[in-house]
């Protein structure tokens, strides 16, 4: 007597449908009870910070983009001098710190470094030349690499497009922003059509830090809870750190990005560093990819690509 193939697969059927059960009831208990993952965690963790021309792709691409909300902070030499209170004077900008004591600038500064982990909050740092910097920021930092980044992400080899960056952001295509930036700065802040306000840095911000902290602090705090989904524009030496730091802790449905000399042209009118000027030797620089060893310390990878 033949069996028809219709009879065949209800035979089958509880068979297979029995296997599965068991294979399914032998899956480790983690698995079967696996939860989604939040959203921090939908990617898999990069494991090499950079290229520096990708990260700069990556930022332009957030900065641009008038609903996304993220911050970033930006540290070397200058940042590390006035967390250990060594002296420190700028050969670039008129910054002086004296050192010794604690004192409120390098408490608050020190303070930038923790309580973001996970969140889109960008640590750019020191890369080829600094790696002693670098790794001395790696050790203090609370952060995964996916949010750690380079601290000359928008100048050097990437100036010139940062450069026209900047025309597209002056043009209001980024949306709304904020100015936290020299006196000098404030006249040519008006070319930022959709400017709506203009917070003025003092000139030696880091002396005037100590007396002046809870009167910035409270400007801070006012700008943050004032704007959503506006671009802060900040350019202050390290008090930028500070005034990222206190922002995004208030207000995280902004973007709060330390800039540095990298919008000097457009707010000061002039070229204040040598990565300026085409065909510089810096203008042609770019920081090295690099991984982290065992032991949470940086190895240099030049000329990765990916």
């Amino acid at each position: 007597m033949k069996i028809s193939t219709k009879s065949r697969l209800l035979v089958l059927l509880p068979i297979i449908l029995i296997a599965t059960y068991i294979l399914w009831d032998e899956q480790p208990a983690s698995a079967a009870k696996a939860e989604k993952p939040s959203a921090e965690c939908l990617h898999e963790p990069r494991k090499i910070a950079g290229p520096m021309d990708n990260d700069w792709l990556m930022l332009a691409k957030q900065i641009m983009d008038k609903d996304h909300h993220f911050a970033m902070m930006r540290f070397a030499d200058g940042e590390q001098a006035v967390i250990d209170r060594r002296p420190l004077v700028s050969q670039q900008d008129s910054w002086v710190y004296k050192g010794g004591e604690q004192s409120m600038l390098s408490t608050d500064l020190a303070s930038t470094l923790k309580g973001h982990y996970g969140q889109p909050v960008y640590y750019g740092l020191s890369g080829d030349e600094n790696v002693p910097s670098l790794n001395y920021f790696l050790s203090h930092i609370e952060q995964n690499l996916d949010y750690i980044t380079y601290s000359n992400v928008f100048v050097n080899s990437n100036y010139k497009r940062t450069r026209n960056m900047w025309k597209k952001i002056q043009a209001g295509e980024a949306g709304p922003v904020v100015i936290f930036a020299s006196k000098e700065s404030r006249t040519n802040a008006q070319s930022f059509v959709t400017l709506q306000e203009y917070l003025e840095c003092p000139d030696n911000g880091l002396d005037w830090y100590e007396t002046h902290h809870k009167e910035i602090k409270k400007e801070w705090e006012r700008l943050a809870k004032k704007y959503t989904d506006t671009l802060f524009i900040m350019s202050c030496g390290p008090l930028t750190n500070i005034g990222v730091h206190t922002m995004w802790s208030l207000n995280n449905r902004n973007k709060y990005i330390d800039f540095g000399s990298s919008v000097d042209e457009v707010l000061k009118g002039r070229k204040t560093r040598p990565y300026m000027d085409d065909g510089n030797f810096y203008s042609t620089q770019f920081d090295s990819a690099f991984k982290l060893d065992a032991d949470g310390k940086a190895v240099m990878l030049p000329g990765y690509f990916y």
